[in-house]
């Protein structure tokens, strides 16, 4: 069952009812109910992320709560109930100095007692922070009530990441106090390691891939090179266009940059185009915006790229590109780096150098028979995980913490 709730609408009498009945233990263990909070304004990769999981079909009951003003899951199969919360723009809180940080946590706090009003957070099982902002919310939650919180690791632990006032916060209440931590790989995970607890559970489970094209034959030549992610300057589309310029300009190759402006970063596109046209490319690169379906973009490329600046935390679009078949082309840091052996389900490059992204394009695409060896081992990359398998780990993880109810959180348990 997943449904939407939330502290601004009560619950019916039924709902109610069916909320603070007494359960036997094996109820508790077979189907825990959970919270999963979310305060995004716009739908990033954490609530893609989520979405694809509970409409999944999950084995536990799944209460969704969001923002009434967010659209981050519009069109979601799921019943919307809001809750009265600020949507997150941009990532929240990102710079400012102390008196920030204490207007934040103040403000962070008065959602928290919204949240300690409702009848669903008092009947729940388990608490799960979607977002850094959800964890920051929830850990006085969790303390208050000694209910397992679950954070979310999406984004490395560190203040570049996540702004100062939010690294802040998050290293200082809600990591120490986490009954768990999922995180989306082994580098996000190292990141946040010293600011957890000693008995917090901590566990690695990438995030849900969605729709993703069955392999197809590698083509003859190299027509379509594409990059899919974010708009953004630390995502190195910019990097990707140097690369391709180098390699492919004045031939018949099309550079494919799939992937919108969020957060206000609509001037980063502008700059994109404009260096476009002064590398004498402009008519071989195609902006396609947000696309609702990646599995078709990812079906028309050749050579699929990850061109990040910094280690990123998990790089979705480059396990999408491994499942797909693709031969890929990836930053060697973070998150993805751990999916790839150079040379053998795709190739690694240094973050940032654009001179030695345009080796590895240039390599692919004079040699077809390393592209049709690196398209066949990359749907076998170890690590790639089904939905399903991805459903079980979080059930698993849930089932664990409510059959340790007696010490709910990482510093009750030191």
């Amino acid at each position: 069952m997943v449904r939407v709730a939330g502290p601004s609408r009560a619950p019916t009498h039924d709902v109610a009812r069916s909320c603070v009945h007494q359960r036997n233990s094996s109820d508790l263990l077979l189907r825990p109910r959970v919270i999963h909070l979310d305060h995004a304004s716009e739908a990033g990769g954490a609530e893609l992320a989520l979405r694809r999981l509970l409409e999944a079909g999950v084995p536990w009951d799944a209460l969704l709560m969001a923002p009434p003003q967010s659209d981050a899951f519009a069109g979601a199969a799921l019943e919307r109930m809001p809750v009265p919360l600020a949507a997150e723009h941009g990532g929240g809180v990102r710079g400012g100095g102390t008196a920030t940080a204490l207007r934040e946590g103040a403000h962070l706090f008065r959602e928290a007692l919204h949240l300690l009003t409702s009848a669903w957070v008092r009947s729940t099982d388990v608490l799960d922070a979607n977002t850094t902002r959800a964890a920051l919310v929830l850990a006085p939650v969790a303390l208050a009530t000694r209910k397992p919180l679950v954070v979310h690791l999406r984004d490395m632990v560190d203040p570049q990441d996540l702004g100062r006032v939010n690294f802040e916060l998050l290293t200082r209440t809600a990591l120490p106090r986490a009954a768990a931590v999922v995180a989306n790989s082994r580098a996000t995970l190292a990141s946040a390691e010293p600011f957890l607890g000693p008995h917090c559970v901590r566990t690695v489970v990438p995030s849900p891939l969605g729709e993703v094209p069955a392999p197809a034959p590698v083509r003859d030549g190299v027509r379509r090179v594409g990059v899919v992610g974010r708009l953004a300057a630390w995502k190195g589309q910019d990097v990707f266009l140097r690369a391709f310029a180098e390699v492919f300009r004045g031939r018949p190759v099309e550079a494919v940059v799939v992937g919108g402006p969020l957060f206000g970063e609509e001037a980063f596109e502008d700059r994109l185009r404009d260096l476009a046209h002064e590398l004498v490319i402009g008519e071989q690169v195609r902006f396609t915006g947000h696309v609702a379906d990646v599995g078709q973009v990812l079906r028309s490329l050749d050579v699929a790229v990850h061109c990040s600046r910094r280690p990123e935390p998990l790089g979705q679009t480059v396990l999408q590109y491994l499942a797909a078949g693709l031969p890929t082309v990836v930053a060697d840091a973070g998150g993805p780096a751990e999916y790839v052996v150079d040379g053998e389900n795709g190739l690694l490059h240094p973050p940032g150098d654009a001179a030695a992204l345009a080796q590895c394009l240039r390599r692919l695409a004079d040699e077809p028979a390393l592209r049709r060896r690196l398209a066949d081992a990359a749907p076998r990359t170890r690590g790639l995980a089904s939905v399903e398998q991805i459903v079980n780990d979080h059930h698993r993880l849930y089932q664990s913490l409510v059959g340790h109810r007696g010490a709910v959180t990482g510093e009750d348990r030191r």
